[in-house]
């Protein structure tokens, strides 16, 4: 083989690999985005007041006989619950309860920390 041809099948190749290196990285970004453009933070409606969620597990259990409610509708999650018992987040049927100032929802088989927050 001679050098000319080694060169170019050598730019070949190093083509090719920043080809795949370019079309790989194409979608890095996207990757983790659970949330469509638009929504809102997860929340419930529970006596006139919204309580969205900070993510936290709590571990405990909790008495049937001690829930307040259970989701009853849902909205979009690009939507603000404006009903008590409605959540954003389809959840319908999950019981609550209260717990340490906030309240706690049943999601997935964890109850998950849900707090009050002002409107604005």
């Amino acid at each position: 083989m001679d050098k000319s041809a080694l060169i170019k099948l050598s730019i070949s190749y190093i083509l090719c690999i920043l080809f795949l290196i370019i079309i790989g990285g194409c979608g890095c970004g996207r990757r983790g985005s659970q949330n469509p453009p638009g929504a809102l933070v997860p929340s419930v409606m529970v006596e006139d007041a919204l309580y969205y969620t900070t993510g936290m597990k709590v571990e405990i259990e909790i008495d049937e006989s001690e829930y307040i409610g259970e989701i009853t509708s849902v909205v979009s999650l690009a939507q603000w619950p404006e009903e008590d018992g409605q959540a954003n987040i389809p959840y319908e049927g999950a019981p609550y309860a209260r717990y340490e100032g906030g309240i706690v929802l049943l999601m997935q088989g964890d109850w998950i920390l849900f707090e009050k927050r002002d409107k604005n």
